[in-house]
């Protein structure tokens, strides 16, 4: 059930939030209210929150909705809004939940109204939570097997950390900021946030990353290289996630339509770009001169005209460009055999 409808098109929500972000699209002349500070800010900057949503940086999208996420397991654990699946009862009133967060609450709401630390359990609700994860996994063979969702791991411990993902606990919690995750690794990797740690250096331009993966990533710029591949166009792209986003072009489906003109595109962000022609807003200011822009990306390459910076170095010459796409055109026409 979705009970939150719109008023001007024919999507509806389960949430009034996702129903007010949405309604960002049909009102672009406004200005806004920020219901934290005050401050009145444009379409742009009170837009941020819902494309967050539809980033190029989250492949994993829900077929059901536009909601679209970072990694497969929050991808399945959203999908239990759809399902209607409610796993967790409380024996107390018999309320039901489709997530094992909403049901901790819940539970401790009976317990004099205590209200849950973000930073960890209490000692009965840990109890409690034993005694859930214990019905979610059967052992098949040699294998484990989640209850929930089927998928199967070699080792009890894999199905272990799985099984947060749908009962929503969090472990491992920051001392600087209380965020919790799921993993030690993942409190790790978000602890560098906080230390500015980067131990992973690219050897051609000395650029610093706190994962290996955002480091092979950016190799693929100085290589030149683009591996992911469309299968309907020449189209190549560095990212996946700027694949999927490019996968949207072939697509018929236009679903975010401008209300001042008969344009319409696949994504919200172009859409949102696009409104600042009729805006004539340019959100991105230079900070060594007036000029500004309607795209991020576009104020980084002008700055560079500023700084000097030219982080796009050529590995076959000791040429370096301001911009990933001077070196992609420099290697192609000097380079074009090596």
């Amino acid at each position: 059930e979705k009970p939150f409808k719109c008023n001007e098109c024919s999507a509806s929500f389960i949430r009034r939030s996702e129903l007010q972000h949405h309604s960002l699209i049909h009102d672009t002349g406004k200005q806004f209210k920020c219901s934290r500070d005050a401050e009145i800010k444009s379409f742009h900057s009170y837009s941020q929150e819902y494309e967050r949503a539809h980033r190029e940086d989250k492949p994993f999208r829900c077929t059901q909705c536009v909601m679209s996420f970072t990694r497969p397991s929050d991808l399945q654990r959203h999908l239990l809004i759809h399902s209607n699946s409610k796993p967790y009862k409380c024996e107390e009133c018999d309320r039901e939940f489709t997530w094992f967060g909403n049901f901790q609450k819940h539970i401790l709401s009976h317990m004099n109204n205590t209200s849950p630390s973000n930073a960890s359990f209490s000692a009965m609700f840990t109890m409690l939570a034993r005694e859930q994860v214990k019905d979610l996994f059967i052992k098949e063979g040699e294998k484990y097997r989640c209850r929930l969702c089927s998928k199967d791991f070699t080792r009890l411990s894999g199905l272990k950390t799985h099984i947060r993902m749908h009962t929503g606990e969090r472990p491992y919690v920051c001392e600087v900021c209380s965020f919790a995750f799921t993993t030690s690794r993942a409190l790790k990797m978000h602890m560098r946030l906080h230390t500015g740690e980067k131990p992973y250096k690219c050897e051609v331009c000395d650029r610093a990353f706190t994962r290996r993966d955002e480091m092979h990533t950016h190799m693929y710029i100085h290589k030149g290289e683009k591996p992911f591949k469309c299968t309907q166009c020449p189209a190549s792209f560095i990212r996946y996630g700027h694949l999927q986003r490019h996968l949207l072009i072939h697509s018929d489906d236009k679903p975010y339509k401008c209300k001042l003109c008969p344009k319409s595109f696949t994504q919200y962000r172009n859409l949102q770009t696009h409104m600042y022609k009729h805006t004539g807003e340019r959100p991105y200011r230079c900070k060594y001169c007036p000029k500004g822009f309607t795209q991020y990306g576009t104020l980084q390459a002008h700055e560079r005209t500023h700084t000097g910076e030219k982080p796009f170095k050529c590995t076959l010459c000791d040429k370096a460009f301001i911009t990933s796409s001077h070196l992609r055109w420099h290697v192609k026409t000097q380079h074009p055999k090596e």
